[in-house]
């Protein structure tokens, strides 16, 4: 029998079509429908690596719930947690795997086997609901058991998004443990799926290599296909193995450009693999045809989000990097602050942002999909200066602010940022959370701009709109 795996990574919500009518989850379902009715049998499996929701517009503005319901009309198998899925807290991505019809659900569970709550040192789940250390998937007689762990990318998170757990990194003991067990349990393939990996080539990302080596109790190999995710790279490969299978593995890109395909030809009385491929499919190939279904609940649903034209743009935006003075002159107009300071990675787009067009708030999500605030933080000229020399990060000083050694400065920091372990011996308990966020603000400033008959180009005209929307002073 023929047994294919399909695998989708780091969706991040892209699920609308091109304006052409291309690259949309509704055509890359297409392509998985084919492969599907390619033969009678039931023997596809589907698996999301993690990061399925955070980036876009449909997806922010619904909390996930449009990319859950289009994954459920896809007949997604099971999910893996990544980074992103702590954006919005990651109670709201559990809420559609508790039982509760109401609050939406999805068809499929989620898998976790190495986020742990600090409070108990339990296993992230929810009692009653969907989310599992791993899962066990019968094809034709076949028993596939699925194993999910995220990666090493615990500061890739917001720490106040991530501050009540902790990551157990020792995959590859975890993974011998729970694997010999479905090995002993009658499980005949096993597929690893972490959302973590390298951009040098999948062969050597760590945990594969080590992966690849793991042996049961009678000296068979435990893992057959490892998944991948989070760096965004469109890899397949193999790792040897003396007098067995090689290790299979596959990661998709991202922004669901595309999806792995492994097939493996296996001998049902053996439970033997005789023979595999693993191959990319790239969602352009199914041109505009497209799942009529999916594309209908997208479009209605997207028709349902209130989206304002705020301005009209004066500039294309090729480069995020132009985003970047604007965006820092309005964290300096709302907060009153001295200096501003932001990570390069908080701008995710252009936005698409074309001279003569409207400027939406969809744009806007997709520029600035984080939910993060604003904090202010006094800091030394010294602080300061080692702060900003910091080659990821961008900022803007304040007109009539001079740096002077003998003085101090009230710096408002992204919230990603202000957790970062650079600040370590900076942050104390007379920082403010301002509440604000940021892309409320650039919301606002556009729009402003736009009431205001301006055009909006802020690559070649940086400065702010919006007036003070934080004041520190007391209650009268």
């Amino acid at each position: 029998m023929d047994l294919k795996i399909l695998s989708v990574n780091d969706l991040h919500g892209y699920i609308l079509q091109d304006d052409d009518g291309t690259g949309g989850l509704s055509n890359m379902a297409f392509l998985i429908n084919q492969i599907r009715n390619e033969d009678p049998s039931d023997d596809v499996i589907l698996i999301a690596n993690g990061d399925m929701f955070q980036g876009t517009a449909i997806s922010n503005m619904t909390n996930g719930l449009a990319v859950i319901e289009c994954m459920n009309m896809m007949n997604f198998d099971v999910m893996g947690i990544g980074n992103h899925e702590f954006d919005w807290e990651i109670d709201t991505i559990l809420q559609y795997f508790d039982g509760n019809t109401e609050n939406g659900e999805a068809n499929f569970p989620l898998l976790n086997a190495n986020i742990y709550l600090y409070s108990d040192d339990s296993l992230l789940t929810v009692f009653g609901g969907n989310v599992f250390q791993y899962t066990v998937i019968e094809r034709e007689g076949i028993q596939v058991g699925v194993i999910s762990y995220i990666g090493s990318v615990y500061s890739s998170i917001s720490y106040d998004k991530v501050e009540d757990y902790y990551f157990d990194t020792d995959i590859v003991d975890s993974v011998a443990s729970i694997a010999s067990d479905l090995k002993d349990n009658g499980v005949d393939i096993i597929i690893v799926n972490i959302h973590g990996g390298t951009t040098s080539g999948i062969e050597n990302y760590y945990y594969n290599e080590q992966l690849a080596e793991l042996k049961d109790n009678s000296g068979h190999y435990l893992v057959d296909i490892v998944i991948n995710g989070h760096t965004h790279s469109y890899q397949t490969g193999s790792i040897s193995r003396y007098n067995g299978t090689p290790l299979l593995m596959v990661q998709a890109g991202a922004y669901g450009n595309a999806f792995g395909e492994i097939e493996l030809s296996i001998d049902t009385s053996s439970m033997e693999i005789m023979d595999y491929s693993v191959k990319l499919v790239n969602v352009d190939s199914a041109g505009t045809n497209y799942d009529e279904q999916i594309e209908t609940y997208i479009e209605t649903t997207e028709a349902g989000l209130e989206d304002t034209v705020l301005a009209v743009a004066g500039e294309t935006i090729t480069s995020k990097s132009q985003l970047e003075p604007w965006t820092a002159n309005v964290m300096l107009a709302a907060t009153g602050a001295d200096i501003a300071v932001a990570n390069d990675g908080g701008i995710r787009s252009t936005g698409n942002i074309t001279a003569g067009e409207d400027v939406t708030i969809s744009q806007l999500y997709e520029i600035s999909p984080f939910d993060n605030t604003i904090w202010l933080v006094e800091m030394t000229y010294d602080q300061v200066m080692d702060f900003i020399s910091n080659s990821y990060l961008y900022y803007e000083i304040a007109d009539g602010v001079l740096l002077d050694s003998s003085k101090t400065y009230q710096v408002a920091i992204i919230s990603y940022v202000y957790y970062w372990n650079q600040l370590d011996d900076v942050r104390s308990d007379s920082d403010i959370d301002t509440g604000l966020y940021i892309r409320d603000l650039l919301i606002q400033d556009i729009e402003i701009k736009g009431n205001n008959g301006e055009l909006f180009s802020p690559y070649t005209n940086p400065e702010a709109s919006i007036d003070l929307q934080w004041n520190n002073s007391p209650d009268d």
